[in-house]
Order: C-alpha cells, then sequence, then structure tokens
C-alpha cells in the first residue's frame, strides 16, 4: 500500500490516507452534519485537528433533519511537509447499492469551499455547506459525498465518465480525495421552527460598520437568532438563540461586525416559537444600519416577516407573509 502524498478525506475512522483502500467506503467521519450552525471562531476546536480521532455524527446520534437548514462541516488532513491549498466540495445521491456520479454531480450542496491545510495538519472548512429546506429530498435514505480538488487536480466533474460499476468502485478505492457517508432524512423535531435567508450587502467601496438587528414582536418564550458566517466578516454574526421575554415589547435581537467594500453575503434569521404559543398575528423586522463617516448610523432598509399562528385540530401551525420594504439610504441608490 502507498503512503498519502496529497490532502485527503477519510472513508472510516482508521483510515490514515493509504492506496488502495480496502475498508467500508460509506463511513466517513469527515463529513459532520450539524442541526444548528457552529460559532465560527470555534469551527476549528469542534471539527478540525482537536476532534480528528472522533467520529462526531455517530456520537451525537445526528441524523439530517426535513423541514430545516442542516449545516454539515467537513474537513481534510494534509499529511505532508508542505502547507497545501485544496477545494473542499460536497453533494448528495438517493440511496442505492452504489452512489455512480452521474447521481449526484450535479447536486452539490452549498459553494466549493477553498482552504489552506498547514503541513502535517487537519483543517476544517470554515464554514458550514448549507442544506437548505428547498433542496432538501423526501425522507429516506441519502447518501453525503465530498471530494478534495486542488489546483492541476479537477477530481471527478460532470464530464467524468465510468465504463461501469467496477471501474467507479476502483475509483474510490484508489482515490482518497473522495468520501462518502450513509444519512438518514427523519422529521423528529417540532415543525414550528421557521428560517429566512437575506441578502446582506456592503454596496459602498470602503469598509463599513454594518449593524443588522432583529425588532421582534413574538410570543414570550420564543427565541431568534441571527447568523452569517462569511469568513471576510470579523466577527462573523452570530448571536445565538435569544429568548424573547416578552409580547409586544419589541425586543431587539442585535449584531454589529465590520462589511468588508463591495461584501455580499447571507443573513439567517431563525424563528422558534414555544409550544404554548398563543395564536394571534406578530411579526419580526429585519433592519440594517452602516455607520457613516460622521460615525452615526445611517438606516439602509428593512424586511419585515408578519407571522400568523393559529391553532387547529390542537396543533399550532405557523403562516408566514413576507413584505419586503424599499430600501432607503442613498448608499444603495
Amino acid at each position: 500500500m502507498a503512503k498519502p502524498t496529497n490532502v485527503f478525506v477519510r472513508d472510516y475512522l482508521t483510515d490514515n490516507g493509504d492506496i488502495p483502500n480496502y475498508g467500508g467506503l460509506n463511513l466517513s467521519p469527515d463529513i459532520i452534519p450539524q442541526l444548528s450552525p457552529a460559532d465560527p471562531s470555534k469551527v476549528q476546536q469542534l471539527y478540525g485537528l482537536p476532534t480528528y480521532g472522533q467520529d462526531i455524527a455517530t456520537q451525537e446520534k445526528i441524523n439530517i433533519e426535513a423541514g430545516q437548514s442542516n449545516y454539515i462541516y467537513m474537513r481534510a488532513k494534509n499529511p505532508t511537509s508542505a502547507s497545501l491549498t485544496v477545494q473542499l466540495s460536497l453533494y448528495w445521491s438517493s440511496g442505492g447499492t452504489l452512489q455512480i456520479p452521474s447521481q449526484w454531480i450535479n447536486q452539490q450542496i452549498g459553494q466549493s469551499q477553498q482552504i489552506t491545510i498547514p503541513a502535517t495538519s487537519v483543517r476544517a472548512a470554515p464554514e458550514p455547506f448549507i442544506w437548505t429546506p428547498l433542496q432538501l429530498p423526501d425522507l429516506g435514505h441519502y447518501c453525503l459525498i465530498a471530494q478534495v480538488t486542488w489546483n492541476g487536480f479537477n477530481g471527478i466533474t460532470k464530464s467524468t465518465t465510468f465504463p461501469n460499476l467496477a471501474a467507479w468502485w476502483m475509483y474510490c478505492r484508489n482515490n482518497n480525495t473522495i468520501a462518502q457517508r450513509n444519512m438518514e432524512m427523519v422529521n423528529v423535531k417540532p415543525n414550528n421552527r421557521v428560517e429566512w435567508n437575506l441578502d446582506l450587502l456592503n454596496p459602498d467601496p470602503n469598509p463599513l460598520l454594518h449593524t443588522v438587528m432583529a425588532v421582534c414582536n413574538v410570543p414570550e418564550g420564543s427565541t431568534v437568532a441571527l447568523y452569517c458566517s462569511a469568513p471576510q466578516l470579523n466577527p462573523p454574526i452570530s448571536t445565538g438563540p435569544v429568548t424573547i421575554l416578552g409580547t409586544d415589547n419589541n425586543q431587539n435581537v442585535i449584531a454589529s461586525t465590520m462589511f468588508p467594500a463591495n461584501f455580499q453575503g447571507t443573513l439567517q434569521l431563525i424563528f422558534q416559537p414555544p409550544g404554548n404559543a398563543q395564536p394571534g398575528l406578530y411579526s419580526i423586522v429585519a433592519q440594517q444600519y452602516a455607520a457613516s463617516s460622521s460615525g452615526k448610523y445611517e438606516f439602509l432598509g428593512s424586511y419585515t416577516f408578519e407571522i400568523t399562528i393559529s391553532l387547529s385540530d390542537d396543533e399550532r401551525k405557523i403562516r408566514i407573509v413576507e413584505h419586503q420594504h424599499q430600501l432607503l439610504n442613498k448608499l444603495l441608490s
């Protein structure tokens, strides 16, 4: 067997990257699904070198949860004596006896991420690959496929073909740049969690301090969270779930950070009412402000979510009506 000479992902926990691999092919511990995003400042601590000897998803009994965004972290190891830069990509495939590329190459989750891994070390992608509710398939058995590529090595692409299943099988055995993990799509969490993704922009040619705010008129005991893990932000936006202490009090969830010039990202707003939420009309208003050269904050715009919670057949149901408000500030004109 040949020792690895490139960045690799594992097929199973004790896989050391040797080629060929004679172990299992659907147990990769380097594909790490989670039900909520981690604090971006702790990603390496949670999913990088310190936990490389753990199969986190198996330990935490994590499956893919229907009806919500799922956050899939990915890590890789560089066994060489030099720092290397690679691309990490993630795909999904329906369950089957073998996930040949034609089944999954057009089903990428999120965008590929570029990372630099120091010599003889392990790094996780800084952001999760987000599998959104609109992209999730039906309940059932699925496979996640991780791929490592780099300049001069494209790995499997849309034009890659295999003459038969045996050829694909041998590719997996002889390439440590691809790994798979079998997962179940389940629906075990309460279905009253609501997530929205909003564009987050700094159209100014200069870096500016921005504040995003969720003005909450929601049932007491609800939680509201704001996230944007874009690596350009320092610090990233990560409020964690904030418990709203009372109804009709317009409690605000606030995060401030420096936006680079011409920044484009995605703000995720997560709303979870309590199980005993009273029926009624509620709202969350997402607002964005930027510090001007004078030091004062200028209002850029807002986006309002009108929320109806109704009680029907002893089940609380949520209906969302969205109203996009005009962006007011001259920076966006």
